[in-house]
């Protein structure tokens, strides 16, 4: 037969499923830090091409903007890179 717990022991499951619950929670956020986002900003993707081995300085990354020799998309006057856009020009732009 099923161990039915008793409604003294109520506190004490909620307890121990509270603390697993935490510990799930902590978990997923621990993940959620170590994952690259899909989309930089201008900051953002300098320092994940630096971070990445393809060493660039901010006006080399200005002039590729402003030349369109770098994938880029503006968006309400703010610039914004696509991680895949990013790892594709690296690939196609390191010998």
């Amino acid at each position: 037969m099923e161990n039915i717990p008793t409604f003294e022991q109520l506190p004490e499951i909620a307890g121990k499923l509270l603390e697993k619950v935490e510990r799930i929670e902590n978990l997923l956020d621990d993940t959620k830090k170590h994952q690259r986002p899909h989309r930089f900003n201008f900051d953002g993707a300098l320092a994940y091409l630096n971070e990445s081995g393809y060493t660039i300085s901010v006006s080399k990354l200005q002039k590729l903007c402003a030349d369109k020799k770098i994938p880029v998309h503006k968006f309400n006057n703010h610039l914004y890179f696509e991680l895949s856009e990013l790892n594709d020009w690296v690939n196609d732009n390191t010998y």
